[in-house]
């Protein structure tokens, strides 16, 4: 679904003002001071998504946001620590650029929640979509209750939009909006598509007389890769780093993952590569001291093995 959703998104035509793109992690900040829930979605085969995401949730630190909700979060998460992201944190967190995520919450003293519906009390005989969407709006309705800060909502998808559909049918954040009286800000991040190589409010104007679904989309730009990985992450901050000779495991179907130096082997990985035999591909790390590890089917996970990237 993700891939058919990336492949059949346009275009869109950006914001401006002053003649240049507005800032999109600006202009989410000036719309979400008067709003007291912002949701936001991620594209699940995109951790760019999840990136521009953690901007966010650093920009509105200061506006009051304190909580922070998202679907993939286990009950168990708990709201303040470890600082590590665990494997257990989630069903789908722990791939590395959600995992970072995870550590730039914990640094900003985030209170980490979940809001995934109880699978074990629907009705599987019942619309289970539907339900799941009542749950997942009521659970955020109870958090919002029992904390008095602005709460941060992570979604999947386009679970969060507004929009009724014409049967009646309704996506999490109408649910939300109608059970609870309270007007979401709602930010899509995955139906449209940025001109360039950075991301940008696409302009509402071209949304005029549509359905309403979401109060701002997001247009993000296509993949471009540099040494087989994504030039994003470059950009951000990341540096090549070679997989020492000790590791590599050039015949097998291999797994490859770096930690921060010292952490737990259940924290999820700074970086991971599957490499099939003959693929040879570089880690992208920031700067620092990391433990390197190795899977291979037949001998499990090798000892560690210190990495250092150094920041030049």
């Amino acid at each position: 679904y993700d891939y058919l959703a990336i492949m059949a998104r346009k275009v869109c035509k950006p914001l401006l003002q002053g003649g240049r793109p507005v800032d999109p992690v600006s202009y989410i900040v000036e719309a979400a001071r008067h709003a007291g829930i912002t949701m936001i979605g991620e594209g699940h085969a995109e951790p760019l998504t999840r990136d521009f995401i953690g901007k966010v949730a650093v920009a509105l630190r200061d506006q009051g946001y304190a909580d922070y909700a998202a679907e993939t979060f286990n009950v168990g998460i708990g709201g303040k620590s470890p600082a590590m992201p665990l494997a257990s944190d989630g069903t789908y967190s722990n791939e590395p650029i959600y995992g970072r995520l995870i550590r730039r919450l914990r640094s900003l003293d985030y209170r980490l929640a979940p809001y995934e519906a109880d699978f074990g009390i629907i009705d599987r005989k019942g619309n289970v979509g539907q339900q799941r969407r009542v749950m997942q709006a009521a659970n955020l309705l109870a958090q919002m209750k029992r904390e008095t800060s602005k709460l941060l909502v992570h979604a999947g998808e386009g679970n969060h939009s507004e929009l009724v559909r014409a049967n009646g049918l309704r996506s999490m954040g109408a649910i939300f909006a109608e059970t609870s009286g309270i007007d979401p800000l709602t930010i899509d991040t995955i139906s449209q598509e940025a001109p360039g190589e950075v991301p940008v409010v696409c302009d509402p104007a071209a949304f005029e007389g549509m359905p309403h679904s979401f109060d701002i989309r997001i247009g993000m730009p296509k993949l471009v890769f540099e040494r087989g990985r994504p030039r994003w992450r470059l950009e951000a901050g990341d540096h090549f780093a070679a997989i020492p000779a000790s590791l590599r495991r050039p015949d097998e179907i291999a797994v490859y993952e770096a930690r921060p130096a010292g952490e737990r082997g259940d924290s999820t990985p700074m970086d991971r590569l599957l490499l099939r035999p003959g693929e040879t591909l570089p880690l992208l790390l920031p700067p620092g001291r990391y433990d390197l590890s190795v899977w291979t089917e037949k001998d499990g996970w090798s000892p560690i093995v210190p990495l250092s990237v150094a920041a030049d």
